[in-house]
């Protein structure tokens, strides 16, 4: 349910019970560096996928026109949230192609 707060005049306040049960997927492409000797560097492809399956809070919601400032949401705790993180490495890389090297150099 929704639990009104006090407020300013011209902004509305309210709690609420947050509750998201399903799944919510955010997947991140990119490349680590891998230092196999001291001299040489392999960039390896990585992908993580991150799964959000549950999400629950208290979220404190506030609404104002924006000709009076700016609308906000925010988690009144610490939000109990369940993940699967699903990281592949090695799957990405075709052994047909080369793998890429990149020089590094350290300023001493």
């Amino acid at each position: 349910g929704w639990t009104k707060l006090p407020s300013e005049p011209f902004e509305f306040i309210y709690d609420m019970e947050f509750c998201f049960s399903g799944n919510l997927s955010l997947e991140i492409q990119t490349e680590i560096i891998v230092d196999f000797k001291k001299t040489r560097y392999d960039l390896v492809p990585l992908k993580i996928r991150v799964n959000l399956l549950t999400l629950s809070s208290v979220m404190r919601l506030c609404y104002v026109p924006s000709k009076y400032g700016r609308s906000w949401f925010a988690f009144e705790r610490t939000p109990s949230l369940s993940l699967e993180i699903v990281p592949e490495v090695l799957s990405l890389i075709h052994i047909s192609e080369p793998t890429r090297q990149a020089e590094i150099s350290y300023a001493v």
